[in-house]
This record gives structure tokens, sequence and C-alpha cells, in this order.
């Protein structure tokens, strides 16, 4: 199924009509408008508008306004599945990330004190054996 922009906008053009042409007819600013016709709700307002101006639309050019509206439900709820997808991902990659991270502090500081132990054992054994 296409998507509500490319749907409003076949149905437009199918009437012969420009974005002027329903911009007078519904008072919704061409930017929105074109905007709508591109899939790109977040140029609008807020989900308010969103949902006023499909339905503003959808009537002018002959559309069901409660069917557009459902699908795009539909579709917000599809972007906030995948949207929570990959912040799981996210998180669970930042996880794995943080505990290499300690086992690398860990390794390290591992490797300092045995460095310093060595360190220590051979300035005990240069000390001469006589001088007390």
């Amino acid at each position: 199924m296409s998507g509500i922009g490319e749907q409003l906008r076949t149905a437009r053009e199918a009437k012969g009509l420009s974005i002027s042409d329903i911009e007078k007819a519904t008072k919704i600013q061409g930017r929105y408008l074109e905007a709508i016709e591109n899939n790109e709700f977040d140029k609008l307002p807020g989900d308010f508008y969103v949902r006023a101006f499909i339905r503003q639309y959808a009537q002018v050019v002959g559309l069901d306004g409660k069917e557009l509206l459902s699908q795009y439900s539909g579709d917000i709820e599809e972007e906030l599945e995948e949207h929570e997808k990959k912040l799981k991902l996210k998180s669970r990659k930042k996880n794995l990330l943080k505990r290499q991270l300690n086992r690398s502090t860990s390794q390290l500081r591992q490797d300092k004190s045995k460095l310093l132990k060595k360190k220590t054992t051979k300035k005990k054994s240069k000390t001469p054996s006589g001088a007390s």
C-alpha cells in the first residue's frame, strides 16, 4: 500500500488540483501540504496538526480521512516499535562496551601492580647485603 502522502497527492492530481488550490480550500500552508505529500510529518507543528491536516486534505480530494488517520496511527506504531528495538540494541551495545572497558581497566591495574612488584623486588635485590 502506498503512503498517506502519495495517496493524497494522487487524489489531488486526479482532480486536477494544485497545492495552491488545496491551500486555499483548507487554509493549510503550502509548505505543510508538501510535507504531508512527502510523508515528512515531523515538519508539521505537532501530532494534533498532522491529524487535522490529513483529515482536511482528505476531505477536499475526496478520500476517507478516517481511513488515512488509521493508516497514520499504524505507521506511528510501527515506527515506535522500530525505535524501541534500536534503543534496546544501543543499550545492549553500550553495556557490552562498558563490560569490555571494565575488563580492560581491571587488566591494566593488574599489570601495573605486577610491574610495581617486580620493581620493588629488583630494588631489594640490588641493595648491598652488608649494609644494615
